[in-house]
């Protein structure tokens, strides 16, 4: 089998950290230390109010979940590409939900608007999990949570605890900076081709998930040069979202704009 270089919003590619982690696991760490250091983790690393609980639900009740809410706000959207807390016009619905998940590492200014924010480590963390991290200020909100008493939360848990402290010693400056310079090696990419197009207005793109246009057979170059991205078939056109996580080095993201420049 061809290596694959993994671009897409998810499944995501893992932090380069995991495997490392996963081989240094053992079973003798007490789960509410770890849990209790995840959570203040998280909150510094997304600035999440105090006001806010923390809470884990389970991956399989997402969808569930994600119904009692009357929108669910994706803060940068992996389909089209845009960030939309920024989108002209946009109106935050009463009992809306904000998505972060494919936003690491760029953090709304404030959650004013939102009683509830949800976190999926498995995309723009890299983090594999069977939990959604929940910070929710609206008690009327129910679910049925995640169960801390199987190994495989331990091992979820240890390995998220983990990522998050290499994340937090890189520090979030550091991982915006180089965010914002990927970014815009991606977009200088797309606008300065004859080949791609832009899902986005300038105004609204997103830095982690960069939407674009081609045609079928210039899509399928790039695809058999080994990368493989979010697609939607329009017919004689491809749209695909290229994920610009903290996992994607600066290296990796120039090596893939320089390639398909020579196109």
């Amino acid at each position: 089998m061809s290596f694959k270089i993994n671009f897409q919003p998810s499944p995501a590619a893992l932090y380069f950290t995991v495997s490392e982690h996963l081989r240094g696991y053992s079973k003798q760490e007490e789960i509410k230390t770890v849990l209790s250091h995840v959570e203040f983790q998280v909150r510094k690393l997304f600035n999440i109010p105090a006001e806010f609980k923390f809470q884990l639900l389970n991956i399989f009740e997402e969808d569930l979940f994600s119904e009692q809410f009357k929108s669910v706000i994706r803060s940068d959207d992996p389909i089209y590409g845009i960030n939309q807390l920024v989108e002209e016009g946009m109106k935050i619905q009463e009992n809306s939900m904000l998505d972060l998940s494919f936003s690491f590492p760029h953090i709304p200014k404030n959650y004013s608007g939102f009683n509830t924010i949800c976190i999926n480590t498995n995309y723009s963390l890299g983090v594999p999990a069977g939990f959604i991290i929940v910070f929710n200020r609206n008690n009327s909100i129910k679910f049925t949570g995640y169960s801390t008493d199987s190994e495989e939360f331990c091992k979820d848990i240890y390995i998220c605890g983990q990522v998050l402290n290499d994340l937090i010693s890189k520090g979030i400056d550091v991982l915006v900076r180089e965010s914002n310079y990927k970014a815009a090696v991606l977009y200088q990419m797309i606008d300065s081709s004859n080949k791609l197009k832009p899902l986005s207005a300038k105004e609204k793109r997103s830095k982690t998930m960069v939407g674009v246009e081609c045609e079928c057979g210039i899509f399928s170059r790039i695809e058999k040069m080994g990368y493989e991205f979010q697609v939607q078939d329009k017919g004689k056109f491809v749209h695909f979202t290229i994920a610009n996580y903290p996992t994607h080095s600066k290296e990796l993201i120039e090596m893939l704009a320089d390639r398909v420049a020579a196109l």
